[in-house]
This record gives C-alpha cells, sequence and structure tokens, in this order.
C-alpha cells in the first residue's frame, strides 16, 4: 500500500458558494460538433491559475507528461484524459498497441507516464530503493516533442497548497468528476467563466469537506460530482478548465488503482519522501508525502 504522511496548514475552509457565472457562445469559441482543442497552442492551455500569495500564475501544459524510452522522446499527452495505465486499463496506444507502465524499461517501445519522483533524467527508473532518488532532476528540462516552448517546470508543494487551498475563491473552483468516462480531479483558473450550456459544481458543495489536513467525503464517491463528455469537455478546456486524471500508480513494476487514484509529484522533498497531490472518489490531498520510488504522474507548468 502506498504510505503517505500529511503536514497540517492552518486554512480556512470555504464553502457554500456556488459557481453561476456563464458565458456567451462567442466567449467560448469550441463547439459542441467538435472534440479538437482550439484554444490552446504549443502544449500551453489557456487558463491563468494563481500559485502564491505575490500573485504568480502559471498555465498547464495540454496533458501529463509521457516518456518513450526507445527514442528517449518526451511529449505531453494528447487530451487531458490521457492515462497508460497498466496492460488492460488506460488510454494511451503506440501503433495500435496498448502502452503499459508494467512494462518500464530502456527499451520498451510504448509510452510511460508514471515516473519515480525526480527522474527527469533517469525517467525508466523502478528499483524501490529510496537513495537513488534524491537528488531531483526536473523534468521540464528535457524537449518536449510536443512543445517548442521553453521554461516548463513542476510545481512546489507550497504552491500546490495555494492553488488548492489559499488562492481566492479556492474551494470554489475545483471539483472531482469525470472526463470522457476518466476519473479525475478538475482545476478551474482564476477568473473562471462557464461556457453557456454547460456547468460545474465544486465539490465543496457538494459535502467535501476540509479537515485541517485535507479534503474528505466518506460517505459518498465525488467522482460522481461532474461528468463531461469529450465534446463537452472540449469547451470547458477551451475556457481555461484542467484535469488532473486518476492514473493511479507504481510501485517498482506493479500499476495500481488506475481510474481511481489521483497521485502526482510536485519538485518538494521532505527528508526521504517527497511532496504532492494524492486522492480518490472519498478524499483529496493537496499535501501528501509520499515515497520516492513510487511512479507518479506529473504535470509541467509555466509561469506567466
Amino acid at each position: 500500500m502506498k504510505k503517505y504522511t500529511h503536514i497540517i496548514y492552518a486554512v480556512a475552509f470555504i464553502g457554500g458558494l456556488t459557481l453561476s457565472l456563464s458565458c456567451s457562445s462567442d466567449d467560448n469559441p469550441a463547439s459542441d460538433s467538435g472534440t479538437t482543442n482550439i484554444a490552446w497552442s504549443d502544449g500551453v492551455l489557456p487558463g491563468f491559475f494563481s500559485v502564491n500569495a505575490e500573485g504568480q500564475q502559471v498555465q498547464f501544459s495540454q496533458g501529463n507528461l509521457q516518456y518513450r524510452a526507445s527514442s528517449c522522446t518526451w511529449r505531453f499527452a494528447e487530451h487531458q484524459y490521457n492515462v497508460v495505465g497498466d496492460a488492460t486499463a488506460g488510454n494511451v496506444y503506440e501503433n495500435g498497441v496498448k502502452c503499459n507502465n508494467e512494462a518500464i524499461g530502456n527499451d520498451y517501445d510504448g509510452w510511460i507516464d508514471l515516473f519515480g519522483w525526480g527522474t527527469g533524467s533517469t525517467p525508466t527508473l523502478s528499483v524501490t530503493d529510496t537513495q537513488q532518488y534524491l537528488t531531483y532532476h526536473e523534468w521540464g528540462n528535457n524537449t518536449i516533442q510536443t512543445s517548442t516552448c521553453a521554461g516548463w517546470r513542476t510545481l512546489t508543494n507550497e504552491e500546490y497548497v495555494y492553488l488548492f487551498h489559499d488562492r481566492a475563491n479556492a474551494a470554489t473552483l475545483f471539483g472531482l468528476g469525470s472526463v470522457n468516462g476518466v476519473n479525475g480531479a478538475i482545476l478551474l483558473p482564476d477568473n473562471w467563466c462557464t461556457p453557456a450550456g454547460l456547468s460545474f459544481t465544486p465539490s465543496t458543495t457538494r459535502g467535501l469537506e476540509w479537515n485541517g489536513t485535507y479534503y474528505f467525503n466518506e460517505q459518498a464517491d465525488n467522482y460522481t460530482h461532474n461528468a463531461y463528455t469529450e465534446a463537452e469537455w472540449a469547451r470547458m478546456e477551451s475556457a481555461g478548465a484542467v484535469f488532473l486524471p486518476a492514473a493511479g500508480y507504481r510501485e517498482g513494476t506493479q500499476v495500481s488503482l488506475v481510474g481511481k487514484a489521483i497521485d502526482y509529484w510536485s519538485a518538494s522533498l521532505h527528508g526521504t519522501m517527497a511532496g504532492g497531490i494524492s486522492g480518490n472518489s472519498k478524499r483529496l490531498h493537496p499535501q501528501s508525502d509520499g515515497d520516492l520510488y513510487y511512479g507518479d504522474c506529473v504535470r509541467l507548468v509555466k509561469d506567466k
């Protein structure tokens, strides 16, 4: 079982608010009849997200980071809801063959998207020896096949805490849900405007409560709070929404909880563990410490 410890932050819970703003179709050009992402380019999504009290904003990459060992190639997932998974679960293929994180290795010809902490220079490292992961190598320093932009980086844990807790209206700007049948967490930009004809439900208005350490709602499947088709998500995405899919995690070469567990690394080391996001249908931990050798997702950002 994956091990986490949790650091308590004194953050006030902001609840009871509902997002009711909507935008005209002119403000959100993505059409319901298509699924092409037309509001972002060069791998950069359009929304701006505050990550500290000084007003620093970031934009997210178009999808989770992926790596192909046989060609030493990095890329962003084509869609935000793409997850590699294992031999059976997941929706990423290469030349018609299902990709599999459990096949991780230097010669593997498919894509992987679960990485040990700080393995920007050794993405196929899968040993369970913590000492081999203590030096952090930023994933964003690599050439990304699907983006010519420079300056990609991984958020720190403090920035993730600010994003989910401290920014203005933080509790109303995220929710759990599903996109194209894939479970995960939905993040909305600072100046969110819901596309006309669509809706968004913050999970904090559906029973998800902050207990001083994490958000929780043990009585319900919180992934049911929001559900978007591929076409609906194209419109949400073009308005700036970000989706962090529940891609599971890897220990050694064993992958677990694909479609159930939300596990993302931050750039922050805490002793011999590293910070990140963890969650499932009952909880969301913006500050979780995980063993360095676990394979988690990586989602890069660019500073505004």
